[in-house]
This record gives C-alpha cells, sequence and structure tokens, in this order.
C-alpha cells in the first residue's frame, strides 16, 4: 500500500463543481509506463477525480490513462463517477520532445498540427483527447502555460469557450497564469468565467 501511495499525486481538491463533491484529484503527470497501472490503482484507492495533458507521453500518458478509465468503466464503475480533466498546451507540437513528425498532420501521431491556425490546433487537442480518454465529453478542459501574447490568449479562450458551448467540456479553466493582470484583463472579457485556475 505504501508503494502504490507514494505513486499518487495529490494536484487539486474540487469543492461542489457540476456536481462532484469534494473529490481529490489524481494528477497523471510523469508516470512513465506505470500510467496505466497507477490510474487503475487510484481507482482501487477511491479516486475518481483525474488529471492528464494532451502531451508527449512521456510527462502525461493522456491515451494509458484513457485505457485505464475504460478498463474501469468496463468493469463496473460509471462514467458519471468520473471527473477528467485534461489540458491544451500552446506550442507542444513544435518540442522535439512530441515527436510531432513534420508533413501532414495525422491525429494519430500528434496531438494538433502544428501549421495551423492557433483556434483549429485548439479544436483539434480537444477532439485527440477525447479519443485518448475514451470520453464523449470533457469534464473539463484548461489551457496549460497561459503564457502567449495578449491576442493569442484571447484566441484560445475564445475558442474554450466555444467548446463548452458546443458541449465538448463541461468546464475551462487556467493552469499556470503568471500574471494577475493578465488575469484580470482575461477575466473582464470572458463570456465564461473559468471555472478553475
Amino acid at each position: 500500500m505504501k508503494t502504490i501511495m507514494s505513486s499518487l499525486v495529490l494536484t487539486a481538491t474540487i469543492t461542489q463543481v457540476l456536481g462532484a463533491p469534494h473529490l481529490i484529484m489524481y494528477g497523471g503527470a510523469w508516470k512513465g509506463p506505470h500510467a496505466e497501472q497507477n490510474v487503475l490503482n487510484a481507482i482501487e484507492l477511491g479516486y475518481r477525480a483525474f488529471d492528464t495533458a494532451n502531451v508527449y507521453a512521456a510527462s502525461y500518458n493522456e491515451t494509458a490513462m484513457g485505457v485505464a478509465l475504460q478498463r474501469a468503466r468496463s468493469a463496473g464503475l460509471h462514467r458519471e463517477e468520473l471527473f477528467v480533466q485534461t489540458k491544451f498546451s500552446p506550442g507542444i507540437a513544435g518540442n522535439p520532445a512530441s515527436e510531432c513528425p513534420d508533413g501532414p498532420w495525422d491525429p494519430k501521431t500528434c496531438m494538433f498540427d502544428k501549421t495551423a491556425d492557433l483556434a483549429t490546433q485548439v479544436r483539434q487537442s480537444a477532439q485527440t483527447s477525447l479519443d485518448h480518454l475514451r470520453v464523449e465529453q470533457l469534464d473539463a478542459l484548461i489551457l496549460h502555460e497561459a503564457r502567449q501574447s495578449w491576442d493569442d490568449l484571447v484566441t484560445i479562450w475564445r475558442t474554450l469557450e466555444a467548446l463548452h458551448n458546443e458541449g465538448t467540456t463541461a468546464s475551462i479553466g487556467l493552469s499556470h497564469i503568471h500574471d494577475a493582470a493578465t488575469f484580470r484583463r482575461l477575466l473582464s472579457i470572458a463570456t465564461i468565467k473559468p471555472f478553475f485556475v
């Protein structure tokens, strides 16, 4: 039990969001080849909220989490009992660690088309996350690293708002926003405020 517990990361507490009372979230970062089994261990220990990101598998293995969550559902866990959060990471497809090949975009090998416009990248990333996680809707879609120019931040946020309105994700939020003034400015123009920061 001690070994299993040491592999778990408490990353957040969700309080009364979308009818999910006081859940502790399992963080899916830096689990490598153990990602799938760690998620299954977390479920066995009672975790029902999971955080991941649509980046290269060495840091977050979204696909392995999706396999584990599907296995848990096949064993009787209901989708409504789970809270599944992932992130859009701008620019990640250009990172050599992502191993996204040059040439035409293939969603099987890259989270989004690194040559596409930013709004399209957000949408493509959300769709590949749905595919990786094997769900029809995300519970939360978060902007990972809000360090872009103001115009790019607005483009990303408007696209997240659209995805929320379309039902792709039940909530949207921000991760790693480092400038309070930018955060206040975003709040002033947001049609949908962040559920999570």
